[in-house]
């Protein structure tokens, strides 16, 4: 896999968030951003660490269309 180089401080907070949540304190997070600024890549590495450590993660998403939406998948 291609390094996630800059994110660092991203990835921490995801992980401290998913920490506070195997305690009882969950959160929400938004990953948002234009596109190609790599929401996508961040997510995914999140998901594998997440998942390195006995995390079940879900994935979702949403049709593309000619207009935006904002907040759409929900």
């Amino acid at each position: 896999a291609t390094p996630l180089i800059g994110r660092d401080e991203d990835l921490a907070a995801l992980e401290n968030a998913l920490e506070a949540a195997k305690r009882g304190a969950g959160e929400v997070f938004l990953v948002a951003g234009d596109a190609g600024t790599g929401k996508t890549r961040v997510a995914r590495e999140f998901t594998s660490r997440a998942e390195a450590n006995g995390t079940v993660a879900l994935w979702g998403g949403c049709s593309e269309f000619d207009f935006s939406l904002p907040y759409l998948p929900f």
